[in-house]
């Protein structure tokens, strides 16, 4: 453990380093720390994988993507996690004022069951879809939401769902009645949201 970070180490068969370093992208890593005891080098994570590039393709053709909302996520739920004083964790306040802003200009998935197949594009219409909530271990009830559409396939594993993408301001009226927040790749990092923590990121980022 480094400057109270738990620090965790995950093996890797070789076969699988490819399609990793591909997914390292869509986490906003940009360079790989290879270790070999005291030795350190670093290489930019687009000399082992090139970046992909979407931006030609209309945008509800374009993958759900938000590197910056992952990585500023990660960095915020590592603070958080910190093993040290609450009050010697002086950049959570910052780290916080970042999530929430990439929060703000994301586009997010949510897993409908929908009576038809939707395509890129289609909106919803009341009463054509149903909504799937998941409860954490107190049986409290949230809205699964998906930084990107890795996450949303890690818990569509099992293709019952359909992704809809909304800006968080378009899923807001969604959280109400029993289910009490959103959950932020609830297989991942399984960020909480209450609408009061919604609703303040609604009043600082977005004009209604």
């Amino acid at each position: 453990m480094e400057k109270g970070y738990p620090i965790y180490g995950v093996f890797f068969e070789k076969d699988r380093l490819g399609s990793f370093f591909a997914e390292a992208h869509a986490l906003g890593f940009n360079q790989v720390v290879f270790m070999d005891g005291d030795r350190k080098s670093c290489v930019g994570l687009s000399e082992i994988v090139p970046e992909p590039d979407f931006s030609k393709l209309p945008i509800e053709r374009q993958p759900v993507l938000n590197p910056a909302l992952q990585l500023s996520s990660m960095y915020f739920m590592q603070e958080l996690s910190r093993q040290i004083p609450a009050e010697e964790k002086s950049n959570l306040q910052e780290l916080e004022e970042e999530l929430a802003a990439n929060l703000s200009k994301s586009r997010l998935m949510i897993p409908v069951v929908a009576k038809k197949l939707l395509k890129p594009g289609d909106k919803l219409e009341k009463g054509s879809f149903d909504l799937t909530f998941v409860k954490d271990k107190e049986g409290v009830m949230f809205l699964p939401v998906f930084a990107d559409v890795l996450e949303f396939n890690l818990f569509n594993d099992k293709k019952q769902f359909q992704g809809v993408v909304m800006t968080i301001d378009r899923l807001r009226p969604l959280v109400q009645g029993k289910c009490e927040g959103m959950i932020i790749n609830p297989r991942s990092m399984a960020l909480k949201l209450t609408p009061k923590m919604i609703d303040g990121i609604l009043k600082r980022f977005f004009e209604f």
